[in-house]
This record gives C-alpha cells, sequence and structure tokens, in this order.
C-alpha cells in the first residue's frame, strides 16, 4: 500500500475538503533555572506547549461555490469540532484563524489556509439533583412496602373486631398530629378489608408531618395487642421512615453538624427497616439510602461547623456576635445564637458559661 492509500479524506464537523500541504507545530514548555556559578542551568518540564495546524485546503467543481458556503459555516461554528486531518487522523481542534482566497484564474476552486489549535476534549459537567433522586427513591420504597402490607393483612371477616381495633390504636397517634376530620375512624374502618386502601390512607397522611420529632414517634411505635396491630405498627414504622426520607429532601440546615445528625439518624433508621423487609422492598429501601447519603452530604458539604465558645465576660449577643463572627449579617447571627443556646435574655449573655455557636 502506497503512501497515498493511506491519507485520510479531510473534513472539519463533516464537511469535505481537499488539502494541497500542511505543517504541524507543537513544543514543550520548559522552565530555565540558572544560578550563580552554575555552568549549566536546571530545567522544568511544565508540559506540553499547544499544538497547532496550518492547513492549506481547497474546494473545487461545478458545485464548489455550494462546497465553500458549507466549509466557511463548518470553520465559523463556535467551540471545538472534528478534524479529519489526512494526514495526521482525527484530532479535536478549536479554529484560529481562517484565509480564502479565489481568482479568476483558478475558476470553480476556492483555497483555503486554516490554522487549527489543538485541544481537549470538554465534558459538560453534569449537577445531578440529589434532591429530586431522594423524592423519587422514597415514592417507590412507599410502593415496594404495600405489597408485602398486604399479603399479611388478615381477613376482616375473621378478627373484625381486632382489626377495628388496631386501626384505632395505630392511626391515633397520627392523626393527633396532623388534626385529621373527625371522620376518620368510619373511613378507615369502611376499608378494613383492603390493605392497600389503608396502606394508601397511611402513606398519604404521613405527607402531612412537617417536623422529624413527629416522625421520631411514629417509627418508635409499637403495639403487639393483636396480629392486625402488629402488622399496622410495623408498617407505620417503615412508612414513616420513609417518609421522613422524602421530608429531608426539603429541609436545609444551619450547620454541617446538623445536617450530619439528620443523615446520621435517617440510614440507621433505613437500616433498621430492612432487615425485615422483603426482596423487592429491601432493594428500595438500599437505593433510598444511597440516595439520601448522597443528597444531605452534598447539600451540607460547604455548611458552617459548630464549635464551642466561652464568653469572658457577660455581655449582649450581638456584641458576641460581632466578636465571632464580624459585621456581616450580624443580626441574624446574633438572632442565631440566642435560639441555638436558648438564651433567657439577648443582652445579657453569662460569661463563663459554654455556647455552641457557628464555625465558619
Amino acid at each position: 500500500m502506497s503512501w497515498r492509500d493511506q491519507l485520510r479524506p479531510g473534513a472539519f464537523r463533516q464537511v469535505p475538503f481537499l488539502v494541497d500541504r500542511h505543517d504541524a507545530d507543537w513544543a514543550r514548555s520548559v522552565a530555565v533555572h540558572e544560578y550563580p556559578g552554575q555552568n549549566l542551568p536546571d530545567t522544568e518540564d511544565l508540559g506540553e506547549l499547544a499544538t497547532t495546524f496550518d492547513v492549506d485546503a481547497y474546494v473545487l467543481g461545478d458545485d464548489y461555490m455550494t462546497q465553500r458556503d458549507a466549509l466557511v459555516a463548518a470553520l465559523s461554528e463556535p467551540g471545538a469540532g472534528s478534524l479529519v486531518h489526512p494526514y495526521l487522523g482525527t484530532v479535536l481542534v478549536v479554529v484560529m484563524g481562517v484565509r480564502l482566497r479565489e481568482g479568476n484564474r483558478e475558476g470553480g476552486l476556492a483555497r483555503f489556509s486554516i490554522r487549527f489549535i489543538r485541544t481537549a476534549a470538554i465534558v459538560p459537567a453534569v449537577e445531578v439533583d440529589t434532591q429530586e433522586a431522594v423524592r423519587e427513591t422514597a415514592d417507590l420504597a412507599q410502593t415496594a412496602s404495600e405489597p408485602q402490607f398486604s399479603r399479611r393483612w388478615p381477613s376482616a371477616a375473621a378478627v373484625r373486631g381486632a382489626v377495628q381495633r388496631a386501626i384505632n390504636r395505630v392511626f391515633g397517634p397520627l392523626e393527633s398530629l396532623i388534626g385529621a376530620a373527625e371522620d376518620w375512624r368510619d373511613t378507615l374502618q369502611s376499608i378494613i378489608n383492603q390493605p392497600a386502601a389503608i396502606w394508601a390512607r397511611l402513606t398519604t397522611d404521613l405527607k402531612r408531618i412537617r417536623a422529624l420529632a413527629d416522625f421520631r414517634r411514629l417509627w418508635s411505635f409499637y403495639d403487639d395487642s393483636s396480629e392486625a396491630s402488629h402488622l399496622l405498627s410495623e408498617q407505620m414504622q417503615v412508612s414513616a421512615v420513609i417518609a421522613a426520607c422524602a421530608w429531608s429532601a426539603e429541609q436545609t440546615w444551619p450547620s454541617y453538624d446538623e445536617a450530619e445528625a439528620v443523615r446520621s439518624e435517617l440510614l440507621e433508621q433505613l437500616d433498621r427497616i430492612a432487615e425485615s423487609a422483603d426482596d423487592t422492598l429491601y432493594d428500595a429501601l438500599v437505593a433510598l439510602r444511597a440516595a439520601v447519603a448522597s443528597d444531605i452530604e452534598r447539600r451540607s458539604a460547604d455548611l458552617a461547623r459548630l464549635a464551642r465558645y466561652t464568653p469572658p465576660e457577660t455581655a449582649p449577643a450581638l456584641v458576641l456576635a460581632h466578636r465571632l463572627y464580624g459585621p456581616t449579617a450580624l443580626e441574624s447571627r446574633s438572632d442565631d445564637l440566642v435560639a441555638r443556646n436558648r438564651l433567657p435574655h439577648p443582652l445579657f449573655v453569662a460569661g463563663g458559661v459554654e455556647l455552641e455557636v457557628l464555625s465558619d
């Protein structure tokens, strides 16, 4: 095979052209360090300098103007493009300059002098919406919990009284938290033989919880006075933990330590309920655990850490805030200091008493 047979058809951004000749220029960036009394310098390799390609290209034929315009458009686009170099193969380049020549003596021909500079492939940064990932995996986990619950739900015809008592005992704490309407007991008892409907009512009500302390009350609630109470309170715990994970995606925290505490607590609860989950629910809980860990870790990374500070003398909270944080956002910093330490009076913060403060 001759060297001509090995040449590739030239193209830029898939627009073809022919090549007369080309030049390539490359070098390394080297720092030279010369010292008194030393005959030979030291050198420091700083990497490659930019590689440039000077290509003399042309298009010809009866339709050369159409070819010319297509190549001009490709060369005029911003950003990097793929160059098929007849001699050097495919490289990613940016166009540095173009000169176009046409004349009557060479009719049907357009010549281009093009300077390319080799560039690195730029991978666009992908911003992952970790909060949405938590919401989606929480929904999937709640859905995965329903078949396990429904399969084990006892027949209401056999134990109707026990099922009614279970609904009253287990839903009572939840309904007291969300302030349900007076007819909630009648609504629930009308579906005691429909475990999927009970599960749907439970998961819907849990979405109305707005405080982690309330979720804690529900995921620690347990009643084993009957089989139905056992199953329903177990499902309450599972759904409450999952709902708390979805709730966390909507929260912000003033400090890294507080966010990390919530993260650790949720992961611990997910591990606990996963121990008794069937295979489908277990896989969904594992995915939710990863999503919660990633979300809180990402959103808390730049938050202030907690620190301990003992003021040397009694002073107003505003003075201490200025001493700790400077004049920026002084009032909000002072309010945080008072609230965080439950100070009885913002004008008299006792000296010698250790305080919890934010450390930027």
